[in-house]
């Protein structure tokens, strides 16, 4: 968790929440773009106030990294 916290403190420059600005710095930095930033905001975004508290970003982290990737999905469907 302290480098989830540390990488949601960069994203949103001390403020306490990320907000789209943040997030699309964000995701840029892996290769992707404003789009998905705001495809990545509206999913995590559970409040709908356009800001990514810790807990927000933090269960979504989670939610990404424990969901099976292609590849286990195609070997689970074989």
């Amino acid at each position: 968790p302290n480098q989830l916290k540390e990488l949601f403190e960069a994203a949103s420059e001390g403020k306490g929440f990320i907000d789209l600005n943040g997030l699309t710095s964000l995701v840029k930095q892996l290769g992707y773009g404003s789009d998905e930033a705001k495809a990545i905001m509206q999913q995590l975004d559970v409040d709908g106030n356009e800001q990514l508290t810790f807990g927000e970003f933090w269960e979504g982290f989670h939610s990404f990294a424990s969901a099976p990737s292609d590849e286990q999905q195609e070997a689970v469907e074989d």
